[in-house]
């Protein structure tokens, strides 16, 4: 594929006027924004205007020094180039290996599909600062290793406003493989496979986890939804954050614990989240477990269904402990990704801290993983007092998932 250099007028971008003048090459005229313009994934040529595939344009963005945008409209995307088996961006996952941002326009409305060739996207350590927004990641497929549908190899790496769903991997990791630092906002990773740790994530770097959902996820081995093995102090932080329905030790076969989370040489931290009505078959520790070498750290204000397992240090001020949610089922309660509301009858409503929910550096969360404002008052004491766990309760409007659109600024609210 030839560089940007030759064939800069194809491009879409936007350009520092004086980087054009001075250095006339690629590497030095600043951001582009690469507007993909069709949905299929041919043998990647140039990402020209009008003519764009997804892989065209991460190739582009690869190549351009700066930190560029790739504008991804709504419709699938289908990975169709084959793997060579190494790291070759022309086939198999999206290689990102420059700063960018792939901007889709709703996780329900842009969704790239791996087609079970390779995982989705592999985030390489050169890459900086990537952001990958509003979009869905699915059928991601590893055919040896880990990290079925996103792969951080270690750079920093947000994640906002997403769902990552149906990847699989025959090692470790079926939906994110996570070394680097990794933020989570707002998303849902939902029914990804691993036949070792981590169904839904494994951690091996670090990761702050906000207003998500980590639901229905499966692991042969330990942590169902999550899986943390580091050895650099807080591995995981939580912030109301719902983890429910995964499973450890999904072939029934003794090994593996921690239907929900499992710590193995790190330490999690959590505030206002929701542990609970998760499994393990070998019947060890359905929700948490921890090992010599791991340990769970209590911010307060968080309800764990079953503590086998995973006694909690820290802060146990607010916590509910050994108490079902009363969750609903993981479904389109509003907002661009599922979620589990809370039953009316739920002690996690209105059990926050008096103060508000904020994030580990103190900053107030005022909206729910729907976009839907928090705190609320959701037990009708007049008092608004935030819920634990991702959906903030009292602000659903069509809780059936009829709505669409944004409908986070709407005045009516149902029970």
């Amino acid at each position: 594929m030839q560089s940007k250099q030759n064939h800069g007028p194809v491009y879409r971008y936007r350009v520092f006027l004086l980087g054009l003048l001075v250095f006339g090459s690629w590497g030095s005229l600043g951001a582009a924004t690469f507007d993909v313009t069709r949905f299929d994934d041919p043998v990647p040529d140039e990402c020209a205007l009008g003519d764009c595939s997804l892989r065209e344009a991460v190739i582009a963005a690869n190549e351009n020094s700066e930190a560029d945008m790739i504008m991804l409209p709504a419709g699938i995307y289908n990975l169709s180039q084959p793997t060579s088996g190494g790291d070759d961006p022309e086939g198999g996952s999206l290689d990102i290996t420059a700063d960018v941002t792939v901007q889709g326009a709703g996780a329900r409305e842009t969704i790239v599909d791996g087609g079970g060739l390779d995982r989705v996207f592999d985030v390489y350590a050169t890459a900086g600062f990537v952001y990958l927004n509003d979009l869905t990641a699915r059928n991601g497929v590893r055919a040896t290793g880990s990290g079925g549908g996103i792969l951080n190899r270690g750079t920093i790496l947000t994640i906002s406003r997403c769902t990552v769903t149906g990847n699989s991997a025959p090692v470790d990791a079926g939906g994110l493989l996570l070394a680097g630092t990794t933020y989570l906002f707002d998303s849902t990773l939902s029914g990804n496979i691993a036949v070792g740790d981590g169904g839904g994530l494994r951690v091996v770097g670090k990761v702050t986890i906000v207003n998500s959902t980590i639901s229905s996820n499966s692991a042969g081995g330990g942590g169902g939804g999550i899986h943390s093995d580091n050895t650099f102090g807080i591995g995981v932080h939580l912030s109301n954050t719902t983890i429910s329905g995964n499973i450890a030790d999904a072939d029934d076969n003794g090994v593996g614990e921690g239907g929900g989370i499992w710590a193995d040489h790190t330490y999690i931290e959590l505030s206002h989240t929701i542990i609970a009505d998760n499994q393990d078959l070998g019947g060890e520790s359905p929700d948490c477990t921890e090992t010599s070498s791991g340990s769970f750290g209590s911010l307060g204000f968080n309800l764990v269904g079953d503590t086998t397992g995973c006694p909690f240090s820290g802060d146990p001020t607010g916590n509910l402990l050994d108490i079902d949610p009363l969750l609903g089922s993981l479904a389109n309660n509003g907002g661009p990704t599922d979620t589990y509301a809370l039953d009316k009858l739920s002690p996690a409503i209105d059990a926050g801290d008096p103060g508000g929910c904020t994030d580990r550096n103190g900053v107030p969360l005022t909206s729910d993983q729907r976009g839907y404002p928090r705190p609320l008052d959701g037990d009708g004491d007049t008092l608004a007092v935030c819920d634990l766990g991702a959906v903030e309760s009292g602000a659903s409007v069509f809780a059936d998932g009829f709505e669409s659109g944004d409908t986070s600024a709407w005045s009516s609210s149902v029970q």
